[in-house]
């Protein structure tokens, strides 16, 4: 881990081919995605960090159930926007156990009135997800989807439509 640790602390933090680089030198090790969720305590590697799991689960490899809770219990820690936008992307690959969902739905209560419209958009998109998992959440998101819709920055209104549209 200290070799990936160190990749990603010298990461720019802006670039995406740099980025990428750091994915395809240390995703085929077997203790990647545990080295990643590790790296999350790390706050200078948590943007890294969360973009590489991110990525990951754009490449179709999803957690294991211990890996998503760690991942899950670790949304609180998530220190800069970025970080926490990256975890908002990342929910719907992930299969939240219902002991994780209360912790989950917390986080995503702080990022729907995040100052960045880009976060504050996909906390919402994460709030969809946890409810089409759990439905206890349901009631919650249609009430807050509908009023986003008409009360929300256009930004963040434009991916309540996209979301609207996939329901």
């Amino acid at each position: 881990m200290p070799d990936l640790q160190h990749a990603i602390l010298n990461w720019d933090g802006k670039s995406a081919a740099d980025i990428k680089a750091i994915y395809d030198a240390f995703a085929t090790q077997a203790s990647f995605v545990d080295d990643l969720l590790s790296l999350l305590k790390d706050s200078a590697a948590q943007k890294g960090a969360t973009w590489l799991l991110k990525h990951r689960f754009e490449q179709n490899e999803l957690l294991s159930t211990a890996q998503t809770q760690q991942f899950c219990n670790s949304f609180v820690e998530m220190q800069h926007w970025e970080s926490r936008l990256h975890c908002f992307q990342c929910v719907p690959y992930l299969t939240i156990a219902i002991k994780d969902a209360d912790a989950v739905y917390a986080f995503i209560q702080t990022g729907l009135t995040d100052k960045k419209k880009f976060v504050k958009a996909w906390a919402y998109n994460a709030l969809n997800e946890l409810a089409g998992q759990h439905p206890q959440y349901q009631a919650e998101a249609d009430e807050k989807l509908a009023w986003a819709l008409t009360e929300e920055a256009p930004s963040v209104r434009a991916r309540i439509r996209n979301i609207m549209q996939g329901k």
